[in-house]
């Protein structure tokens, strides 16, 4: 898997901590070109009972979709963990807050369903206003669909203008000025400020 190696820290303490046997916990990127590492990616899931995903390069192929080879990127190349094989939870973040890995982790072992929703809908699961997936939302190639705050899928009834979205951006793209405006040089397109919006005015 492709990686920063943050995510992959957390991943490593959180499986020893709470010693998982049928929960995977996956982060980075899927090299498509690397067979070995998508059979390996096949076979984790066949012997998981729940796959969890961890960081936005597992999540929407992060940065690495954009940065990595040409200036262009290779979005058909470096793909998110949900591309190759069925993902149950996905946790959103460039990195992601490891009391927040371990809060997942618990809801699972305490079936707390209302805890899970929003990780299932990250992870795939429909939303129904309006009636989209995360995947039809994160990484696009519609430019009208793309997680820009400037762009048809803000919703700016709902947005509040509360910056946490500014806040909680890892790549400085986004910036407020009554509602938040989106730097489409600067953004990473991880998702996050659709994560971290309270009030799902990022759809």
């Amino acid at each position: 898997m492709v990686e920063c190696g943050s995510c992959g820290r957390i991943v490593d303490k959180i499986m020893k901590k709470y010693n998982l046997k049928d929960i995977a916990l996956i982060s980075g990127a899927v090299n498509l070109d690397d067979g070995e590492e998508v059979e390996k990616l096949k076979k984790i899931r066949e012997n998981s009972k729940i796959v969890i995903a961890v960081g936005s390069c597992a999540v929407s192929g992060g940065f690495h979709r954009m940065l990595i080879g040409l200036e262009n990127g290779f979005p058909q190349r470096f793909v998110r963990i949900g591309d190759v094989i069925k993902v149950d939870y996905a946790i959103i973040g460039c990195y992601p807050e490891e009391k927040e890995v371990e809060k997942v982790v618990e809801a699972i072992l305490n079936n707390d369903e209302e805890t899970l929703k929003p990780y299932r809908v990250i992870a795939g699961e429909p939303i129904i206003k309006p009636y989209m997936t995360v995947d039809e939302v994160l990484l696009t190639s519609n430019k009208e669909l793309c997680l820009g705050c400037d762009t048809s899928p803000i919703e700016n009834t709902y947005c509040t203008g509360c910056g946490t979205c500014v806040a909680k951006c890892p790549a400085d793209a986004l910036n407020i000025d009554e509602k938040p405006t989106v730097n489409m040089d600067k953004c990473v397109k991880c998702g996050t400020c659709f994560f971290s919006c309270i009030k799902v005015g990022v759809m």
